[in-house]
Formats: structure tokens, sequence, C-alpha cells
């Protein structure tokens, strides 16, 4: 909502002449600046693009080193983390964190995975793998339980 008594400044950097700075931050100096337009003083920040860029390939970089890649095939037996199952669910802090195990039933580009439970059922849409960790199961666990049109991994 706009209130009649605001102004709403040019945002043409050639509306603006630039006194001196005022102060300096992370990724931004603040400058006491003229309004042409309207002849008042004002302060203007002026972003550092380039620092905030490599700021953030220094993020990224941080946090892709504690990253695991995973890759799962189909037929794989997974768990799911339990937050991305439980979407707009309360769960407390006692609950387990990972929930499955579920059959890998589709690989898709860009890391996502269609999975299936031991009765075929799809509980929810394609997950990435970032949600994922392998689920070692028993030999004797899923035997003869399996849809035959859900892939079942060769023991090895």
């Amino acid at each position: 909502m706009e209130h009649a008594f605001e102004k709403r400044f040019p945002a043409n950097p050639k509306d603006y002449k630039l006194y001196e700075e005022v102060g300096e931050g992370v990724s931004a100096t603040v400058y006491r600046a003229l309004c042409i337009p309207y002849n008042e003083t004002v302060a203007i920040k002026v972003l550092d693009i380039e620092k905030c860029s490599n700021d953030l390939a220094r993020m990224t970089l941080t946090y892709d080193k504690r990253v695991r890649p995973r890759a799962f095939k189909k037929g794989d037996f997974v768990m799911v983390k339990q937050r991305e199952v439980m979407v707009g669910r309360s769960s407390g802090k006692l609950q387990p964190n990972w929930r499955g195990p579920y059959v890998v039933l589709g690989v898709y580009e860009g890391g996502g995975y269609m999975l299936v439970t031991h009765t075929g059922d799809r509980p929810f849409p394609p997950l990435n793998g970032r949600h994922l960790k392998t689920y070692y199961a028993p030999e004797h666990e899923f035997r003869g339980q399996l849809p035959s049109d859900v892939p079942v991994p060769e023991s090895g």
C-alpha cells in the first residue's frame, strides 16, 4: 500500500550526484548523494556485485565439500529423509529420521528418483537423491514380496 506522502525516488543512476562515502559494509558502500529531481540529500547503497558473487562461490564451495554424491540405480533399496516424506505434518524430535525402505523404480536426469513401496505403491513424487540413503536389507527381507514390475536388485 502506498501512502500519499511517500516519495518514489528514481532508479536511474544519472538522477543522483554522489558526494562522499559515508560507510562501507561487507558487500556494499553507502554514499551521501543529491537526488537531482527532488533536490534532496539521500543515502545511496552501491552493491559490489563482484564481491557478492565471490562470496556466493565461496559459500557454494564450502557446502559442496560436505555433500556426498549419491547414485542409485533401478532396483536399489533406499531410505528417505523423514522431513521430505512428512511435508505438512509435525513430527517430534523422537521420531525416526529416516523412513522406508523403498525401491528405486526410475532414475531421472538431475538426480531425481521415483520410489515405490514393497507393495508397488508410489507414496510421493520423484525425490532428489540428496534426500536418500542406501538401505542394506537382509537377504530374506523382501524375498517373494515385491510385485513383478518392481525391479529386484541382484544379490552379490
